[in-house]
């Protein structure tokens, strides 16, 4: 709980926090909460507003903080002063309306130590080099889903319906990882759309994914791929069958559900395929990566997009966490002091350690076709519990993956005499991937539509297709002997 940690850095006797968040209105009501149970003077500045108290009077219509900070002192003690907008004075342009602040800042916690509290409310984690040992650094986290479930039935009352607790909870838990007023108003508008509670349900979770999709650090998914889907592959779907009293709860809670698997294999063979329908069978979120999404252009950027990325994570659990072409997110990381100032490098160093002391309930899943180029710490015991080498499929996976297609595009082309054991062969001798044997039953469809395809379509589409193997043929043996 975030009061209990502000509440043992206090009676510590720290005299400056550096609060991370975007949510000012919570933590202002946590701070407001402690401070009236200690008979605490709250003051809140910020650009706009000026000096006030927690209910908005004015104590001073001053903008500038450095007026602020070198008159506070002349309030009575105890108090706690809240700045809301210092981040964008102390990191200003103006070197030296920046250093002043700064100087000021540092004067004041000396002078208040043990006897009154500065608290820094910021979206930035970064606190200025000057400030790093007067200034604790603490992160409000994102409302769970006990948090959210208050706003839920809110929302409920307002439009006044009703729905049992444990659907009720399932609202909550879509809307993990929103803020607490994004999560309300998304509650109200999925109220306003959908009838059902899968509905609302689904409206908070669409909606969410597309807030995450447009800040570009993860994309959620709730797949709906299932074994059914997938060709072939029974090394792995046994390896996670054997394995699946890990991924209860009771496992979760005793560390014991296995940490990550990484899939090699040429384009198209079903790894992210596999990876979703794994998801779908644990009925866990599924979380993808993409780490060069992260990059920013300015210093300090990348790493704390990466620090989000692993707390929206963490929040998502229990998933499966999906990092497709891995090899090629991590290029350049042994060049990386040379090419980008370490910023790669750093990215890794900040990924490998949460690899190895993630919290239960994460797997990891990552998928490449040239393992040899990930750095070896990467794929070491400890941070993958297994891997898995994916060829392209036999032919009784091909097979398989003509009629799990057939059905899904032309159902009554299983009826018309099709001889799927010969197409089936013909695909293995070409080395035909799980994609190009779907392709080929697209390419027949389209050509015979209206109509369902013919055997003799199946076989023109299978001459039409090119099977990457073929650009691949220097790389396949070095990725098999991997």
């Amino acid at each position: 709980m975030f009061r209990d940690d502000l509440i043992q850095h206090l009676d510590a006797g720290f005299s400056g926090l550096w609060v991370t968040t975007h949510e000012e209105v919570r933590v202002l009501k946590e701070i407001a909460a402690l401070c009236k149970t200690r008979g605490v003077t709250l003051f809140v500045w910020s650009a706009v507003r000026g000096l006030t108290t927690p209910l908005g009077r004015v104590i001073m219509a001053e903008r500038d903080p450095l007026t602020v900070l070198m008159s506070i002192t002349e309030q009575p003690k105890p108090w706690c002063l809240v700045l809301c907008d210092l981040h964008d004075y102390v990191g200003s342009a103006d070197v030296l309306k920046s250093t002043a602040v700064i100087r000021a800042l540092r004067e004041l916690l000396e002078q208040i130590a043990g006897e009154a509290s500065v608290i820094v409310l910021s979206p930035k984690r970064e606190i200025p080099m000057e400030l790093e040992h007067q200034l604790v650094w603490m992160p409000f986290s994102l409302p769970t889903s006990e948090e959210l479930l208050p706003c839920v039935d809110s929302a409920f009352r307002e439009t006044e319906r009703s729905l049992s607790k444990s659907k009720r909870i399932d609202i909550a838990d879509a809307a993990i990882g929103l803020t607490l007023h994004e999560a309300t108003v998304v509650v109200r508008l999925a109220l306003l759309r959908q009838e059902t509670a899968e509905g609302i349900a689904e409206e908070v979770w669409r909606f969410k994914s597309r807030v995450y999709e447009k800040s570009g650090l993860l994309i959620l998914n709730r797949p709906a791929e299932t074994y059914a889907d997938v060709g072939g592959m029974a090394n792995l779907k046994a390896w996670i069958e054997a394995r699946l009293p890990t991924f209860t709860p009771e496992g979760i809670a005793k560390r014991l559900t296995p940490k990550g698997v990484m899939l090699t294999g040429m384009y198209g063979v079903g790894k992210t395929l596999i990876c979703k329908a794994i998801a779908s069978k644990l009925q866990w979120r599924y979380v993808e990566w993409d780490l060069g999404r992260t990059m920013g252009p300015f210093v300090g950027m990348t790493e704390e997009s990466t620090r989000k990325l692993i707390e929206l994570t963490e929040l998502h659990r229990p998933c499966v966490v999906h990092l497709d072409e891995v090899a090629h997110q991590l290029a350049g990381f042994e060049s990386s002091g040379f090419t980008d100032s370490g910023v790669m490098s750093r990215q890794v160093r900040s990924v490998l350690p949460w690899m190895q002391e993630r919290p239960s309930g994460i797997l990891l899943m990552a998928s490449t076709n040239e393992p040899w180029r990930l750095p070896p710490q990467f794929v070491r015991a400890g941070r993958l519990d297994a891997i898995f080498h994916v060829p392209p499929p036999n032919h009784v996976a091909l097979e398989e993956i003509m009629k799990i297609n057939l059905r899904k595009y032309c159902p009554t082309a299983l009826n018309d005499g099709i001889d799927i054991p010969a197409l089936a062969h013909k695909m293995e001798e070409g080395r035909f991937t799980g994609a190009e044997a779907e392709q080929t039953i697209v390419e027949a469809a389209q050509v015979s539509f209206p109509k369902p395809p013919s055997m003799r379509d199946l076989d023109r589409a299978l001459c039409t297709i090119v099977p990457v193997a073929h650009p691949m043929t220097e790389h396949i043996p070095q990725l098999e002997k991997w």
